[in-house]
This record gives C-alpha cells, structure tokens and sequence, in this order.
C-alpha cells in the first residue's frame, strides 16, 4: 500500500523499523522524502519508464528512494551487493539506470562500479561519502513542489543468469 495513505492518517506510525540499529521511519517522514526525490528525479528529466539503480545494504534510506521511483512511474533495478563489480556493473548497464543511489555500507562495491558505468548520469550516496557520488541529502528539500502526476513504477529484477549473464525481467 501506498505509504501517502498512512501518511495522511497517522503520519507518526512507523513505516520501517530497523532490526539491528532501532532506527525508525514514520509514513510522514517516508512520504515527505519520498516525494521530494521524486520531485529531484523528475527535476533530472526523468521519466515514465526511466531507470533508477539502487545498490544497498539494509537502511531506510532503501525504502526512501524505492517508494521515489515508484511514485515517478520509474523502473528501479536492486542491485545484489554480493555481486563482483564486474557483475554489478553488467547489471547496471543493461537496465538503463539514468541514476544510481548507494548506500556507503557498499562503498567498495560502489566506488569500483563508477569507471564501470560512464552512462549513468547521476550518482548518490547515503550513510557517507562515495568517491564519484553526490550527497544524498541534497535531494531531499522541504520545498520541493510535489509531483501532480504520479504513475505508478515498477521493479525491474534481474534473473540469476542461469544461461550467461542475468536479464532483466
């Protein structure tokens, strides 16, 4: 379910509870950076049918830019962080990621994809810094115009690669 609808009823109920760290995120707070980054994304000249990657290990932040590309009528790919760069990078080239959000607990992974993946026009980092990435936070604004139009996104997954290399499915 939309997490807006929450949002507009009890914006302090917990979305996401972090099992390990204890950290939170209420629906208000998912809903107001959610809607800002799809107000950056679309600010980018993103799309309906454009490509978000998203290479993570487990934090709210995932969820943030997960519920942006959804409400964008984006794609968002989830990139495995177990992958070898090489396969990492494959994958983010094949889906057609315009952008790339990381998370700094995959900084190595994340770091050597960059020369990988000249395509990808914007590349953000949360959690710390990543060489050859913008800080997150720039896209999350209080002031941002919300978008009027939000079709609904989907998730581009990626087969094993049982024959050959992974395809996006």
């Amino acid at each position: 379910m939309f997490p807006g609808i929450h949002a507009t009823s009890d914006p302090e109920r917990p979305a996401v509870i972090m099992a390990e760290s204890g950290r939170t995120l209420t629906y208000g707070e998912l809903e107001r950076s959610s809607a800002s980054i799809a107000s950056a994304l679309h600010g980018m000249g993103l799309r309906r049918g454009d490509v978000v990657a998203l290479l993570s290990d487990n934090t709210v932040e995932a969820f943030e830019v997960y519920w942006a590309a959804i409400r964008s009528g984006l794609y968002i790919t989830a990139v495995n962080w177990h992958l070898a760069a090489d396969e990492a990078a494959y994958i983010v080239s094949d889906c057609g990621a315009r952008v790339l959000f990381a998370s700094a607990g995959v900084r190595g992974l994340a770091e050597e994809i960059v020369a990988l993946t000249p395509q990808v026009g914007y590349r953000y980092s949360y959690g710390g810094q990543i060489a050859g990435h913008q800080p997150y936070d720039v896209l999350i604004d209080d002031r941002f115009e919300a978008l009027r139009d939000q079709p609904r996104g989907t998730e581009m997954l990626y087969s094993s690669g049982t024959t050959g290399r992974p395809k996006g499915i």
